[in-house]
């Protein structure tokens, strides 16, 4: 039995979901008391292919009910986030109560912020309908899916036109957050990574050792490749410090002073697009932070869009952003010093190590193997034979070769592969 099977099975048989739970989403949905309705049918089941979820267990829930009043019968699609067991340092972030928020204060005032300059109604995600703490932290959402949203595929990545679709939402997201944080300041402290209770990067802690090893893993991978020992050769020099940390903890903001709040988690799984229009929802915002939006958009060029494209399209792709984020900005009235190109563009080379980790980490997005793997077995699996044939599937996988051997070239020209290298 598969780990999600095992949770999914855990959670049907627990008391987290009981029928008070139940017709608390169901009056909440609705917006009638619990009095008015009778539930006459609950169907539950994983929302998420094996191997695509790691910070929790994810289910579509079908509802169906009777309204005592009328006796028609209504059907509701929501989704159900259960939290998972996690190492400390995850732990630290608070990713379900950070969620809560997201879902509970911020989402709204961004979006009311933009209608309020735009006139015109901006939606980022789906509604929240219930938080739970106890036993274990549970989310219940709108189920997209229901109103016609999907995932595109993340072995293969977005289209341009996927792209900027996607970049024109986060524009408005991140330029909604800077307008925020100068009228109101930096909300909840649960978002600054520079706050004296936020998590530190830790070589004892797990997730430390765990990326150390895959940063060896990494280049043994590359070495095997064939035609990659230039790049394998700079990527071995790398500061492993600098790179789990630039991965886990990055909050710098850019030189200029500007600051965003970032999703923290943009790739592929985490957006939804209703297919006939590119319309595009986001969703999971466990690990938002305040800091640039180069570390938004440099992981969402890395692990969301199509290999060619992002090589071919990289620098029409920054531009667009670009225009949409200082548009945004101006039309939101944001009076601080609003970035150049030339001054994004910097912030994307003195960041690039983001695009570093993420190199590593484009195994989430590109994983095909239907034998199963979560970020546990590599942190706590302690069997060197079985770690050994989870990082060959791992590095070996067909779309991840494809992907980092198109990106590497690109990345080399750049001068991307060298920031992490000390200078002597």
């Amino acid at each position: 039995m598969s780990t999600q099977e095992k949770s999914f099975e855990n959670l049907l048989n627990g008391d987290s979901i009981d029928d008070e739970f139940i017709n608390g989403i169901v009056a909440n949905k609705l917006n009638v008391p619990s009095s008015s309705f009778k539930v006459t049918l609950v169907l539950i089941s994983p929302a998420t292919k094996p191997n695509e979820n790691y910070l929790g267990l994810v289910c579509r829930t079908k509802i169906k009910v009777r309204m005592l009043e009328t006796n028609e019968f209504k059907i509701l699609d929501v989704i159900v986030k259960v939290a998972q067991e996690m190492t400390e340092s995850l732990g630290e972030l608070n990713v379900y109560q950070r969620e809560k928020i997201m879902y509970e204060n911020i989402l709204s005032k961004f979006e009311g912020f933009l209608f309020d300059k735009l006139s015109e109604k901006v939606r980022f995600g789906p509604s929240m309908l219930m938080f739970k703490n106890e036993p274990s932290p549970i989310i219940v959402l709108d189920d997209l899916k229901a109103e016609g949203y999907s995932i595109v595929d993340r072995k293969e990545g977005l289209s341009l036109e996927q792209a900027k679709s996607f970049l024109s939402k986060l524009a408005s997201f991140h330029a909604a957050g800077a307008k925020v944080l100068q009228s109101e300041g930096m909300l909840f402290d649960c978002f600054d990574r520079n706050n004296p209770n936020a998590p530190k990067s830790n070589p004892e802690d797990p997730l430390a050792i765990a990326f150390v090893r895959m940063h060896e893993e990494f280049v043994s991978a590359l070495k095997s490749y064939g035609g990659c020992d230039e790049y394998a050769n700079k990527v071995e020099k790398w500061d492993r410090d600098v790179l789990a940390a630039g991965y886990m903890y990055e909050s710098k903001p850019m030189k200029c002073g500007l600051q965003v709040l970032n999703h923290g988690d943009v790739w592929t799984n985490n957006m939804m697009f209703k297919l006939d229009t590119n319309e595009v929802l986001i969703i999971d915002y466990q690990l938002c932070f305040w800091g640039s939006p180069c570390y938004d958009l440099l992981s969402f060029l890395t692990a969301s869009v199509h290999d060619d494209v992002k090589v071919k399209h990289f620098d029409e792709l920054v531009e667009f952003y670009y225009r949409e984020f200082t548009k945004t900005l101006g039309m939101l009235e944001y009076s601080n010093h609003i970035p150049s190109l030339d001054e994004l563009k910097e912030d994307i080379m003195d960041k690039g190590y983001i695009l570093a980790g993420f190199l590593i980490f484009l195994f989430f997005a590109k994983y095909s193997s239907p034998k199963e793997f979560s970020f546990d077995m590599l942190m706590f699996e302690t069997d060197e034979d079985v770690l050994r044939e989870l990082y060959d599937r791992l590095f070996q996988d067909e779309y991840f070769v494809r992907g980092v051997k198109t990106w590497l070239p690109f990345m080399n020209e750049r001068g991307f592969l060298d920031i992490l290298i000390p200078s002597k």
